[in-house]
């Protein structure tokens, strides 16, 4: 990461998400339940949860498998070595800032982490606006222009457009159909 960013737990994010794969589901665990604010810590965290939660299931049943000669051996041997790789892969992945999404792991990680506006880092808000502000939303009957969904209206925080209102897709990170709100 060029511009360290500092989680709730005090520490840089790069290495927060790093620590969440340390020793596993239960690492990730502790970071999620921990950090509050860090989007970057708690997609790592949650990764690590659902990925090595996974490994955990799949090596219990490997274990009753051990009972079968050879193919216990092999599939936990397997096993074992996939996970040791994936494990480094995601540490180091982590540390260098980047947000490594496996396929399926990654979409359940930003689902369950609170993820949302990935893109639009500049967007304040991940949660529903004030009950007025979402009412004015909902009276105003504004569709999403690529998908139909409803939408919700969010505030520029940072950039050359600070202060500009638009309405995003309630069905985002799937759709991100985007409508400005002119005046």
């Amino acid at each position: 990461m060029s511009e360290e960013k500092k989680s709730s737990t005090g520490l840089d994010s790069n290495v927060g998400g790093l620590l969440s794969y340390v020793l596993g589901w239960i690492t990730g665990l502790i970071f999620f339940l921990l950090e509050e604010k860090d989007e970057y810590v708690r997609f790592h965290a949650m990764q690590s949860i659902i990925v090595f939660g996974a490994i955990t299931v799949v090596s219990i049943v490997i274990g009753i498998l051990f009972l079968v000669p050879f193919l216990g051996n092999v599939l936990g041997g397997f096993l074992w070595v996939a996970s040791v790789v994936l494990w480094i892969v995601l540490m180091v992945k982590a540390y260098q800032g980047e947000r490594f999404k496996l396929p399926i792991a990654g979409d359940l990680a930003e689902k369950y982490s609170g993820k949302r506006f990935a893109e639009d880092e500049n967007v304040t808000g991940t949660t529903p606006l004030e009950d007025d502000e979402l009412s004015t939303a909902m009276t105003e009957d504004v569709k999403c222009p690529q998908c139909g969904s409803q939408t919700v209206v969010k505030t520029v925080t940072k950039g050359p457009n600070i202060g500009s209102r638009f309405h995003v897709c309630t069905r985002y990170p799937d759709c991100k159909g985007k409508v400005p709100i002119s005046g």
